[in-house]
C-alpha cells in the first residue's frame, strides 16, 4: 500500500500522515511504525518544525522508530517488512537535498542533475511503491505558489512535479490536505 499526502505549507499534512500511520499500526499485528526524517537543521525556523514534528510524535504515545535520511533512501527499504508502516516526511524536502547536494561543485549542470535526480528518485520511490509494507509519503504543493523565474526555482519545481504525477499514477491513494481536512483524490 502507498499513499501519497500532499498539501501546502502547514496544511496539516504531516499531522494527517502521523494520525493515518498510527491508525495504520494499530490494526497491525507484530509491525514496526518507522518515520523517516528528510529534512536538516539549516535555520532556526526548521529547528523549530522539527522540534514541533517530535513533539508531536511523542504526544501520540507510540514508539516511533525515527530514521534520518536527507539523501538515498533507497538504501532503507530493506529494513521494512510486510507489517511495517513507514511514514517518509517529506519529498519537498528529499528533492532539494538530492538535487542541489553537488551544486559547489565546478561542473555543476542544473538541467543534467534535474533528470539525474528524478531518475534516481524514481528509482528509489519505486521500491516504496511496490514495498510490501505500507508507505505514506508526505510533499508539498509547490506548483501554485507565486511564479518564479530563476532557473533554480523552476527546475525544482519541474522536477517534484515529475515525481508527484509519478506517484500519484502510480500510487495506490492520494490525499490532498487543505487547512487540515484531507481530500482523497485516488483510492480511499
Amino acid at each position: 500500500m502507498f499513499v501519497f499526502i500532499s498539501g501546502a505549507v502547514r496544511s496539516g499534512k504531516s499531522s494527517y500522515a502521523e494520525a493515518r500511520a498510527i491508525e495504520s499500526i494499530s490494526k497491525q499485528s507484530g509491525g514496526q511504525l518507522y518515520y523517516v526524517a528528510t529534512s536538516t537543521v539549516a535555520d532556526h525556523e526548521m529547528a523549530s518544525r522539527i522540534k514541533h514534528h517530535q513533539q508531536q510524535r511523542e504526544q501520540a504515545g507510540v514508539p516511533w522508530n525515527v530514521i534520518e535520511a536527507q539523501v538515498d533512501i533507497g538504501s532503507l527499504a530493506a529494513n521494512f517488512d510486510e507489517r511495517d508502516i513507514v511514514l517518509i516526511d517529506c519529498l519537498t524536502t528529499l528533492l532539494n537535498n538530492e538535487l542541489f547536494r553537488t551544486l559547489d561543485a565546478k561542473e555543476y549542470s542544473l538541467a543534467k542533475e534535474k533528470e539525474r535526480t528524478v531518475a534516481k528518485l524514481s528509482q528509489e520511490l519505486d521500491l516504496f511503491l511496490h514495498g510490501n509494507w505500507t508507505t505514506l509519503l508526505v510533499s508539498n504543493e509547490v506548483g501554485d505558489d507565486i511564479p518564479y523565474e530563476d532557473e533554480y526555482t523552476l527546475a525544482y519545481q519541474h522536477a517534484l512535479s515529475l515525481l508527484h504525477q509519478k506517484l500519484v499514477r502510480e500510487g495506490d491513494e492520494a490525499v490532498l490536505v487543505e487547512h487540515g481536512i484531507p481530500l482523497v483524490k485516488k483510492g480511499g
